[in-house]
């Protein structure tokens, strides 16, 4: 049975009399946008109206909107949000998406400690003490960058096909057009220059890796470290295991809560 609430469906639905040849066509005119439609925050995103009629035609024409559909999602921390929204889908959905852009702004206590080194490092003294923070924001980026990694490579044998999820940069200028803008600039103008020039590089070096293990993931290099299988992910199922319980099984990623 569909994890959708059942409705009550109209027996006498003109679109459900229809011969189902036609009635995909309607669902492809009706879904099918050349917009691209944005994941928010919550992971939560709104089912388009014709998926909220009835039972019938949401099982009839899920499938049809995720493969016709471009998605766009700032994937978050760790991969939390794209992490959310994917294990929110059916198998079957997720098996299906047609395409779907994964940007990442660095956030929470990293970017705390980027805006305190970005004015921190035009003072010359506490060196020892800046060299520190940087140490530790490496360490954080380390760290991000590896669980993303998990996160994706277990999304992909939990039915994300790896070839249709694109890493880009956020928006916004790339890092030889913010350092011709700190030349003229200095004070707290300067600070703020460095602070979205590191944010960049950060940014760019996430997404550089995650396209490497995205190459890995299609080329069957899988890591050693996240031992995934489908026929490892099908037995836990079938010994009851939802797939949220088979991805914290697998990658040990801790609670949302715990998250910064």
């Amino acid at each position: 049975m569909s994890k959708y609430t059942k409705r009550e469906i109209n027996q006498d639905s003109r679109l459900l009399d229809l011969p189902p040849e036609l009635r995909n066509s309607i669902y492809n005119y009706v879904l099918a946008t050349d917009d691209v439609i944005k994941i928010p925050a919550s992971g939560k995103p709104k089912r388009p109206p014709l998926l909220q009629v009835c039972q019938q035609i949401t099982d009839e024409a899920t499938l049809l909107y995720y493969s016709c559909s471009k998605f766009s999602i700032s994937a978050g921390k760790r991969l939390k949000i794209l992490r959310r929204w994917i294990l929110s889908l059916e198998e079957k959905e997720r098996k299906c998406l047609r395409s779907i852009t994964a940007t990442r702004e660095v956030s929470g206590k990293t970017a705390t400690m980027l805006a305190g080194f970005s004015t921190a490092v035009l003072q010359t003294e506490h060196r020892e003490q800046q060299a520190a923070v940087l140490d530790t924001i490496r360490q954080r980026e380390f760290e991000d960058v590896h669980a993303s990694h998990q996160t994706f490579t277990a999304l992909s044998v939990l039915g994300l096909n790896p070839e249709r999820v694109y890493f880009d940069p956020p928006a916004g200028p790339n890092p030889q057009v913010l350092i011709s803008e700190m030349v003229p600039v200095e004070g707290e103008e300067l600070s703020a220059v460095i602070l979205r020039y590191v944010e960049r590089l950060l940014n760019d070096r996430w997404v550089i890796l995650m396209r490497r293990t995205k190459t890995g993931l299609l080329s069957g290099d899988h890591d050693s470290t996240v031992r995934l299988s489908c026929e490892s992910v099908a037995g836990l199922r079938s010994e009851g295991y939802t797939d949220r319980e088979i991805f914290r099984l697998f990658t040990r990623v801790p609670r949302e809560g715990m998250e910064s």
